[in-house]
């Protein structure tokens, strides 16, 4: 049984995570590969940002690393400001997440709102949120228990959303739908060294996303 799940810098510096269908945390895994998620470079500054949003700090990273992501303006991957990576997770999490749970607010009034039964089932499919509920109903675990964490971008080389979930006990749940539906459980110290070895392989053109957690962090404590 693998111990671990690998981080892997493919052709053009695009990025895979995979898993033996074996490991522990593999919820789902499809059947042609075994465990995976697949993505653009330009996409995963949002895979580490929103995997580290539960870190209460980030002294495994390194005091240099931890440096150079305090030092960074641009995330030149992401094309865009360390600042602007935040806004677009919360945006699309606010966007997937009522997908997610049925639930939307409405923006005048502040209240919240069933979607309705059928456009909600729509929506499920279309953004392969009713594969991930199905999957995870599967092996006994009550979706509605979770929080929706985030949406990793897609791109025209990869077109399908990986949705990030996190439990009560900071389990994190990073599924997508690639030649099957494809989910993965980490417990914190494993979520921890899949955004450790993902910065690695990147450097700061990635980790600089991290920035306003840092800084955030910083001033916590």
């Amino acid at each position: 049984m693998s111990s671990r799940v690998g981080c892997l810098l493919n052709p053009h510096s695009d990025f895979s995570l995979e898993w033996d269908s074996n490991f522990v945390g593999s919820v789902s895994a499809s059947k042609l590969l075994d465990g995976i998620v697949v993505m653009k470079y330009s996409s995963v500054p949002y895979f580490v940002y929103i995997l580290s949003k539960p870190f209460e700090n980030f002294d495994f990273l390194g005091e240099k690393a931890r440096q150079e992501i305090l030092d960074c303006e641009k995330v030149s991957f992401a094309d865009c400001s360390y600042k602007d990576i935040p806004k677009k997770v919360e945006s699309d999490a606010e966007f997937y997440g009522s997908i997610f749970t049925g639930v939307f607010k409405d923006r005048q009034t502040g209240e919240e709102r069933k979607i309705e039964e059928n456009r909600l089932k729509s929506l499920r499919e279309r953004t392969d949120i009713s594969g991930l509920i199905e999957g995870l109903e599967s092996k006994g675990i009550r979706y509605d228990t979770l929080e929706y964490s985030g949406a990793v971008p897609d791109s025209s080389e990869y077109q399908r959303v990986v949705h990030i979930l996190t439990s009560p006990e900071r389990e994190t749940y990073i599924s997508q739908y690639w030649q099957g539906m494809n989910i993965l459980r980490t417990k914190p110290e494993e979520t921890k060294n899949i955004v450790k070895d993902t910065t690695k392989l990147y450097g700061v053109v990635v980790s600089g996303a991290l920035r306003s957690l840092l800084e955030k962090r910083q001033t916590i404590s």
